[in-house]
């Protein structure tokens, strides 16, 4: 028996692989919106998308895409076509998103920008991927359009995320490393060298530090002048006359 299942699996090896979950997972999501050219930047919140990564390759007809707020259904996308293996699809609400595969106009404002449950399902209706943001998006950020990326490791347990590095993501490539915030600047002199050539000193600091200096300098004198005027009065103590 064993040899005859090795024997098939060897003429029809997809008998066996069929059976296997299709590694697509959602891989990015511009929920905030995405600049557009020729748009004005108060409109950037339409142009939202989302985009999915396929380790392998996968025929994504009757799949769906499905938004929810709380537990309710409150928009679906059909999708269609194929992800090629280690591809991406972008799905978005204009075909003016540079990339987008497909593109669906009702999309546009859909995501919320307090958080909603997204999930991804196969033909059957199974489960293939979700993120479960109902009490917020565990990342991007709405002000500089930076995207809610996921973190490469799709080998772990859960799905980690991370605000990109990148002001309007990275439709259809790889993701980026997460932006990191900027290490505040401590009181150092720096030189620097003008179009004329010769060299200048500025002074830059961080509030806190600036404050902190200005405590010192104060306490600092304080003293000095606590004890000037112990000094002084010790001087009178010491000059009076005796009777």
């Amino acid at each position: 028996m064993v040899f005859i299942l090795a024997f098939l699996f060897g003429l029809f090896p997809s008998l066996i692989t069929a059976q296997q979950a299709v590694p697509v997972v959602i891989n990015e999501i511009a929920w905030m919106g995405s600049s557009v050219e020729k748009v004005d930047a108060n409109q950037h919140w339409r142009y939202e998308w989302l985009e999915l990564y396929g380790e392998q390759s996968a025929n994504l007809n009757g799949w769906s895409i499905e938004l929810y707020r709380g537990e309710e259904l409150y928009f679906q996308i059909a999708l269609s076509g194929s992800i090629e293996e280690n591809g991406y699809m972008l799905i978005g609400a204009s075909d003016k998103i540079p990339g987008v595969t497909m593109s669906y106009a009702n999309l546009g404002g859909k995501f919320l920008n307090d958080g909603m449950k997204v999930v991804l399902k196969d033909a059957l209706l199974n489960i293939v991927d979700e993120v479960d943001a109902k009490n917020g998006w565990p990342a991007g950020e709405n002000k500089s359009r930076r995207t809610m990326e996921r973190k490469e490791d799709l080998s772990a347990d859960e799905a980690e995320w991370q605000t990109s590095a990148v002001s309007g993501g990275t439709p259809k490539a790889k993701n980026s490393e997460g932006f990191k915030e900027p290490i505040p600047e401590v009181f150092s002199f720096a030189s620097k060298k003008d179009p004329a050539g010769s060299f200048s000193k500025e002074s830059v600091f961080s509030l806190p530090v600036g404050l902190a200096l200005l405590l010192a300098f104060g306490s600092g004198a304080g003293i000095l002048g606590l004890r000037h005027l112990l000094s002084r009065q010790s001087s009178k103590t010491f000059g009076a006359p005796r009777d």
